[in-house]
């Protein structure tokens, strides 16, 4: 059945939601558009579904949620992106709950730092998306995400690292200067620059950028296994290579 976005048929007086619309077959979804047929049949103030908002979840182990645009997607709208990944095993919580699998996975505009997708395999992981949806919603950027205070220790600490990777290429690209060189044999998924990291492989000297990030990168290097190197070398004299 076809509808518009207030759930109206084309005939007069008749609306439709769930399983019967080409919209996905989820519980919540078709909750959601129950409440925006009920609004418009009574003449109320109403927000039509966003579809790029909509969480899906898989019930499995590991459990896998997603919301928003995946990568892929984002650039096939023509956006420019940046990625942040963390993965939980560097947790405290999963290690008190031995459960150290997966990661969490930020997609974000480029030019505005709008979170576009949050993508996650783990632990509870269809529990965790409901404040990535909110982040959605409200039309949060990673930065926001960042000086959002997650509690510890928590799964969810895993959202807020997964947005500091982010960030650190944001700050990374707004500081200039000087670059640094990853150096390591094996480097970790979980530091939280991984994914700039693994396309540039450079970000710039500690001494030139904000210094909590400094310190960040200094003790995620530390704590890798192996250590990570970290080479500061100027601007004009990059690494071969």
């Amino acid at each position: 059945v076809t509808v518009d976005r207030y759930q109206r048929t084309n005939v007069p007086g008749v609306y439709a939601i769930g399983d019967v619309i080409p919209t996905p077959w989820l519980a919540h979804v078709a909750s959601a558009e129950g409440i925006v047929a009920a609004e418009t049949i009574a003449a109320h103030p109403t927000v039509p579904i966003n579809r790029d908002q909509v969480p899906g979840c898989t019930y499995c182990d590991p459990e896998v949620a997603s919301i928003g645009l995946t990568e892929a997607k984002a650039k096939e709208r023509g956006l420019e992106v940046k990625v942040g990944r963390f993965g939980f095993q560097v947790l405290a919580k999963s290690a008190m709950e031995h459960t150290n699998e997966g990661f969490v996975k930020i997609v974000s505009e480029r030019k505005y730092d709008e979170v576009l997708g949050v993508h996650v395999v783990g632990p509870h992981a269809t529990e965790l998306i409901g404040q990535a949806a909110a982040f959605l919603r409200c039309e949060a950027t990673t930065e926001e995400m960042v000086r959002t205070i997650h509690a510890h220790p928590t799964l969810s600490e895993a959202l807020h690292e997964a947005a500091e990777a982010v960030e650190a290429e944001r700050q990374v690209r707004l500081a200039g200067g000087l670059r640094v060189y990853i150096e390591t044999s094996n480097r970790p998924q979980y530091l939280p620059t991984r994914a700039f990291y693994e396309r540039c492989g450079y970000t710039v000297e500690a001494n030139e950028i904000d210094p909590f990030l400094a310190s960040h990168l200094r003790n995620k290097a530390s704590e890798a296994e192996p250590p990570v190197m970290l080479k500061y070398l100027p601007e004009n004299d990059p690494p071969e290579g």
